[in-house]
């Protein structure tokens, strides 16, 4: 991308530079360039619909131009055309490009517009693409001229999902201390036998329910989930259980307030708990699979993000080449049914 990228502005800084060493008399007064090329981006899901007008904004006519939109590199090119002021052919895809040639422009004129479609669905919303167009004209003055460079927006999708390489973080499912008032809610016992669920906030009906419902839709939409990991919490420790069906114990997320019992392991400090939380979402999962942490809502926020306090969301993250993580994405419960 870069590369193809890279080649074309070096071919119109060339012709730039040609251009001006001989500049007639009739655009001494115009602003360079003297064409201007517009774009816009509508998206709809992962698909996107680029519309590009030029405007000869110079006091000169220009012959024959060549209009040219960039599809990002994997997406899936579905169509173009030209409006009936474009003056040009319907455009024709080369596999990297889309193309038109028109008749060119008067001093003054605008046309268009020159519209292309493309699926972006099977990229990576983590390392969003971007879209550019530029035109080429010829006559008293030739030249070239490009437009902004917009950078797109992918949403996640299943699809994505499916392929592997996320993190996806959930806080437990709902509690007999949650729905409790303020002034009725127990703490945990401290120091805390993580063994004796008796002394813990354990999840309600309504909680276990959820925690099988969000197992259930990552098996119904065949998204594959490896390595998850949870604390040894009751209320944590069955919400990965129902969900998911097998667990592994980690101590890095265990709650700020965790206090062990005499003769109980003594976990890190919870700063440094959530320093090794965010490099567990920072790294990458092994091929095709996405890793699951189950943790406590303390925790996320620690993180830096907010969580309500008893809807189960999923904060999908994907880790990136710098050693860090981008959020791509928060599903709460029931939006797992209408995911895209």
């Amino acid at each position: 991308m870069r590369r193809r990228v890279d080649s074309v502005a070096i071919a119109m800084a060339a012709a730039l530079l040609l251009t001006l060493a001989s500049v007639s008399p009739a655009a001494q007064q115009t602003e360079w360039p003297p064409v201007k090329v517009d774009l816009a981006i509508e998206q709809q899901g992962t698909v996107f619909r680029a519309e590009v007008w030029v405007r000869n904004e110079g006091n000169f006519d220009t012959d024959v131009m060549s209009i040219r939109g960039r599809v990002p590199e994997g997406a899936r090119f579905v169509d173009s055309w030209a409006g009936p002021t474009s003056g040009a052919n319907a455009g024709a895809f080369d596999g990297n490009d889309v193309g038109w040639v028109n008749i060119g422009t008067k001093a003054g004129e605008r046309r268009g517009p020159f519209v292309f479609v493309f699926d972006a669905g099977a990229l990576d919303p983590a390392s969003p693409p971007f879209v550019q167009a530029w035109v080429s004209w010829t006559g008293e003055v030739p030249g070239t001229a490009v437009s902004r460079r917009a950078e797109i927006g992918i949403p996640l999708t299943v699809a994505a999902l499916r392929r592997g390489g996320h993190v996806v973080l959930i806080p437990h499912a709902e509690t007999d201390r949650s729905i409790a008032p303020p002034e009725q809610r127990v703490p945990d016992a401290s120091p805390l036998d993580l063994r004796n669920c008796e002394v813990q906030a354990r999840l309600t009906e309504r909680g276990r329910a959820d925690a099988r419902a969000i197992g259930a839709s990552f098996r119904t939409l065949g998204i594959p989930v490896g390595q998850v990991l949870v604390d040894a919490y009751c209320r944590t420790f069955d919400t990965a259980r129902l969900a998911f069906g097998d667990a592994q114990l980690s101590d890095i997320l265990l709650p700020p307030e965790y206090v062990p019992v005499p003769g109980a392991p003594v976990p890190p400090g919870f700063p440094q708990r959530i320093e090794a939380l965010k490099q567990l979402l920072a790294t990458p999962p092994p091929a095709g699979t996405n890793i699951v942490l189950v943790t406590h809502r303390p925790n996320i926020r620690a993180v830096g993000f907010e969580v309500p306090q008893r809807e189960v969301d999923a904060f999908i993250f994907r880790p990136d080449e710098q050693q860090g993580f981008t959020l791509l994405a928060r599903v709460l419960l029931h939006e797992w049914t209408a995911f895209p």
